[in-house]
């Protein structure tokens, strides 16, 4: 949920997850799937939030597959994306980590990606990879190593231009009556119409038609 915190309606990204529920889901999964940068939230998991998820997930047996397409869109000093096996190195060896260059490199529709898996998986990863991919285009495979090639500049400039961006959308639909709840990362934002004028009294239905 998302919760207010002022009398001038000032709106924090306060998303998060019941960890009582998320326990009892666990107690009998196989694979947790995890996007941070989330979509389309904006929020970023923090260092405490990942630790307890780690935690289930060594004690219940689950895999975690996390999505981190959003990784270089993280906003201000608070904010940084978490590589899980990497900061949690007792994950690596149920850690399915997947990337694609679509929303850094503004690729979209290339949907060309990686997954970094633990060895014990190659077999089963490639019999499933071998039953939804054949193979990218031969131009967008030596696009892609450019990209790998870029310097960090790159990315860190990445993180601001889209942090203004944000930004600057968030201002004009403040300005005409939305409120906008700030995302920590990744490019959504949520907001709530119900003190717009002309959408006030009307069903999200109506007001998005």
């Amino acid at each position: 949920s998302a919760n207010e915190t002022n009398d001038d309606e000032e709106i924090f990204n306060n998303w998060t997850y019941g960890e009582e529920e998320l326990e009892s889901a666990l107690s009998d999964a196989k694979i947790l799937v995890l996007n941070t940068p989330h979509n389309p939230t904006g929020k970023v998991f923090s260092k405490k939030e990942l630790a307890h998820i780690v935690s289930l997930c060594l004690k219940f047996d689950v895999y975690l597959i996390t999505d981190d397409i959003y990784e270089h869109m993280c906003y201000g000093e608070d904010y940084r994306h978490i590589v899980v096996p990497h900061e949690f190195p007792e994950m690596a060896d149920r850690t399915l980590l997947c990337n694609s260059l679509g929303k850094s490199a503004s690729a979209t529709g290339w949907r060309l990606g990686w997954c970094v898996h633990p060895p014990h998986l190659r077999n089963i990863y490639r019999g499933i990879h071998d039953q939804l991919v054949v193979v990218s285009p031969h131009p967008m495979q030596y696009a892609t190593l450019s990209y790998l090639a870029l310097p960090n500049e790159y990315f860190v400039n990445l993180s601001r231009k889209y942090q203004g961006r944000v930004s600057k959308l968030g201002e004009a639909l403040r300005a005409t009556g939305f409120q906008v709840i700030p995302p920590q990362g990744a490019y959504y934002l949520f907001v709530n119409y119900t003190s717009v004028l002309g959408l006030a009294g009307m069903t999200s239905e109506q007001a998005a038609m």
